[in-house]
């Protein structure tokens, strides 16, 4: 799929999330979530449930920093979790700065290949578009090195 289609796709997933907000929704979204463990470089691990700004969870990032959900929003396969990072010990992601995580479930792990993609963009290096509770990636997920990002529903 191209960047701008994968980009409108989720902009329409998130047009859609804040219409959820004001009440509407429809019964396949009613518990979107991202979950899972995966390495790229070092291990991240995700639990994000919920629509839109009224969702909850938490992310991780090794030892060095921790995450809360602000927001996630589902488009089929694809899943993108806003989070605040609350406890760091890394200077270069501080308390308070933006993480987008972007997960695609694109199945189980096979011969511990992972078919998965991810990717973490941060606000400090302009690697995420919008503010508030929820925001997109700049850039694309790439493939996992191990691991299994489970989308649900897709």
């Amino acid at each position: 799929m191209s960047n701008r289609r994968r980009t409108a796709g989720l902009i329409a997933a998130a047009t859609a999330t804040v219409a959820m907000g004001t009440g509407v929704a429809s019964a396949a979204s009613a518990n979107p979530q991202m979950t899972g463990s995966v390495k790229q470089g070092v291990m991240h691990s995700i639990a994000a449930h919920g629509i839109g700004p009224a969702a909850t969870g938490e992310f991780t990032y090794a030892t060095l920093f921790h995450a809360h959900v602000t927001c996630l929003v589902v488009s089929g396969n694809d899943a993108i979790a806003t989070a605040v990072i609350d406890r760091s010990h890394d200077v270069d992601n501080p308390v308070g700065e933006v993480v987008v995580i972007e997960g695609v479930d694109n199945g189980n792990p096979s011969n511990g290949v992972s078919p998965d993609l991810f990717r973490l963009s941060f606000s400090s290096n302009g690697g995420v578009t919008g503010s508030g509770p929820c925001a997109l990636p700049n850039i694309p997920p790439v493939p996992v090195d191990s691991g299994n990002v489970v989308v649900m529903p897709r």
